[in-house]
């Protein structure tokens, strides 16, 4: 008897309580948002991950990353950027690296290691272009695998650039 009524008070202490609801909300690196001159929104989002809302009367809270207005953090420097073609790639001879920027001056060490991280000396040549600068890089003494290229200013100063490139016979 005494266990139907604590389990009573329970039930009546719990349906007086004011619950939070939970349902799914989105997700998403799309969308748009609009606000009108009074206030409401509304918001949209595409592709979306499933996560919660909780609502109390007149509030929701939309747990997640969806934003009204995007945010840009930071803008590319593209006047000091370099474009660097290396073809073709698989190569079964010879690799070209074409660095298509007149403002490096400098030349390049050439350092070519294999998976496991062994050094290799390969011939190369660099000929300097009206538009930049063509690196040649003889694979024809090595065996077929992959392998990794660094291009080193010799100068010192400048980026390093790194490549992964497949050797095949």
């Amino acid at each position: 008897m005494r266990s139907i009524i604590i389990t009573g008070i329970l039930l009546l202490f719990s349906a007086l309580l004011d619950a939070q609801t939970l349902s799914p909300t989105a997700i998403s690196s799309g969308g748009i948002a609009y606000k009108a001159s009074t206030g409401e929104g509304l918001s949209y989002t595409i592709g979306d991950l499933i996560v919660a809302t909780s609502k109390n009367g007149s509030k929701v809270l939309t747990q997640g990353f969806q934003q009204p207005y995007p945010l840009i953090l930071s803008l590319p420097d593209k006047e000091n950027e370099v474009h660097i073609n290396v073809f073709p790639n698989p190569t079964s001879d010879l690799l070209y690296i074409r660095i298509n920027d007149k403002k490096i001056e400098s030349e390049y060490f050439i350092e070519v290691y294999d998976i496991i991280g062994k050094k290799y000396i390969l011939h190369s040549e660099q000929v300097e272009l009206s538009t930049g600068r063509k690196i040649i890089l003889h694979f024809n003494k090595v065996a077929q695998g992959q392998y990794f290229v660094r291009l080193i200013p010799k100068n010192g100063s400048g980026e390093v650039y790194d490549f992964r490139i497949l050797k095949t016979h």
